[in-house]
């Protein structure tokens, strides 16, 4: 069962929509909202929940008052929607850890470029929505308007540029201009509606994960930036929405993204060139590079909190981003030498 709360009436209730009866949901909303915050039992002997319920809130103003509700710790997960294992792990993470979770489905536009595929990115809420509901969680957040978010439109406004030197000029950055303005505004927005006590990244956006700790700290934000590591699939292949863009025998290939990175850190001795260090990647991506089935973006070695190095230091990441067929992929892997 799902509930779904649209907008606000004129008496400042809440217009709600539920099946069966609209009729009992605005006569005993406020109870149901109580009992969605604190029931949600599970069958013994196994992982199912049963008499789940989640809210869909569509506004702002919705947000706010349901935050204001809550007693406990909050976890937040801020997503784009077309949810895998790796949008899930998040989740799972958060209730485990909290009283109570929010996830949002949010396609941000000022994070993508002019050539992008902001149009084409993939979007099924009504599957993201029972994915969530099964996992226990009770509150979604998704706009159905960017203007939710941005009110005063997409060019004008308040924005947040975080300024990290490298961090915020190079790898995403570079080929991304407005990439990391984008994201920082509203992680930066969504963190001030939700005030979560933890918010929930994953690790193979290291970069963007990276930013958002700056940015909290930076903007003396109280929340805790949690980060999850990175699921992939049987092959390896890190997991993305964009890999549905992907042919099954085009995702096998680009598995070797990964198998690079695994190569790289299986060889890295401390104090190894850079060079040295990335010979195995370029020797497994040859062929591919070669036929014109892999096109590196970039490949680079940093410090963890992403300031570029030329030999191996006793903890630095490796950091990739390749296109596969066209379609643009991102990896990392985490060196301890």
């Amino acid at each position: 069962m799902k509930i779904q709360l649209l907008g606000p009436t004129n008496n400042g209730g809440m217009d709600s929509t539920i099946s069966p009866s609209q009729a009992i949901l605005s006569r005993y909303q406020e109870p149901i909202r109580k009992a969605l915050v604190t029931y949600s039992p599970v069958v013994p002997g196994t992982t199912l929940r049963y008499a789940t319920l989640m809210i869909t809130i569509t506004t702002v103003t919705q947000l706010k008052q349901y935050r204001d509700s809550l007693d406990g710790t909050v976890g937040f997960v801020p997503t784009m929607g077309a949810l895998h294992e790796g949008h899930l792990s998040l989740v799972r993470r958060s209730i485990a850890d909290n009283d109570h979770t929010i996830v949002s489905i949010f396609v941000n536009p000022t994070q993508f470029g002019p050539n992008e595929d902001l149009e084409t990115y993939p979007r099924d809420i009504e599957h993201d929505s029972a994915q969530l509901e099964g996992l226990g969680v009770k509150c979604l957040f998704a706009p159905k308007s960017p203007s939710e978010i941005y009110p005063l439109g997409l060019q004008r406004g308040p924005f947040v540029d975080v300024e990290l030197g490298w961090a915020t000029r190079g790898l995403e950055a570079r080929t991304r201009p407005g990439f990391f303005k984008g994201v920082a505004t509203v992680v930066t927005k969504l963190l001030l509606l939700v005030r979560p006590d933890t918010a929930y990244f994953g690790q193979k956006d290291w970069q963007q994960l990276t930013v958002v700790r700056a940015l909290c700290e930076g903007l003396f934000l109280r929340v805790k930036i949690e980060s999850v590591e990175t699921a992939r699939d049987p092959n390896g292949l890190a997991l993305s929405s964009r890999n549905s863009y992907l042919e099954p025998s085009v995702r096998l290939m680009a598995s070797d993204i990964y198998r690079g990175l695994l190569k790289a850190a299986s060889s890295a001795k401390l104090g190894m060139t850079k060079a040295s260090l990335f010979e195995p990647i370029e020797q497994l991506w040859h062929q591919r590079t070669s036929n014109g089935h892999f096109k590196i973006d970039y490949l680079e070695l940093c410090t963890p909190d992403l300031e570029p190095i030329d030999t191996v230091s006793s903890s630095c990441v490796v950091l990739c981003a390749v296109y596969v067929h066209g379609v643009r992929l991102i990896d990392n892997i985490l060196i301890t030498a």
